[in-house]
């Protein structure tokens, strides 16, 4: 359905928009944590410079881990509201082809459900397809 491939294509642009802060907030963090090697290394931090640079990257890798938290959830939530008319529309049209042709039961054989199928058995995709107005 195209409005599944558009959804998809949103759903991708969010996750890149994540990806790229994430990386820049990891590329920061780097940064300061090996500045940070090199002045303990070079012994020049007193006890409460270091403290304090240690509280920053300890910030900061809090400050990233509830940024992905966050941007999971967000991702998750876009997902749930780009795809839910997509799946509303589908089963509507389901609805629709199991009224017009006087169908009692449907069964998602792409669920992996079924055991039998009888030879008499209809496949109703060619029918909702069409009442989507897809080919």
């Amino acid at each position: 359905m195209p409005a599944s491939d558009s959804a998809q294509s949103q759903l991708e642009k969010i996750a890149a928009d994540h990806e790229a802060i994430l990386e820049e907030m990891t590329v920061e963090f780097n940064k300061k944590f090996e500045a940070y090697k090199q002045a303990v290394g070079a012994g020049t931090l007193s006890d409460l410079a270091r403290a304090t640079k240690e509280a920053e990257l300890e910030d900061l890798q809090n400050r990233i881990q509830v940024f992905e938290q966050t941007a999971q959830q967000d991702l998750q939530q876009k997902r749930s509201e780009l795809f839910t008319p997509v799946q509303e529309a589908a089963l509507n049209a389901v609805n629709a082809v199991a009224e017009e042709n006087g169908f009692t039961y449907i069964f998602d054989s792409g669920m992996g459900g079924l055991v039998y199928t009888s030879p008499d058995s209809e496949d109703i995709l060619p029918l909702v397809k069409q009442k989507l107005g897809l080919k």
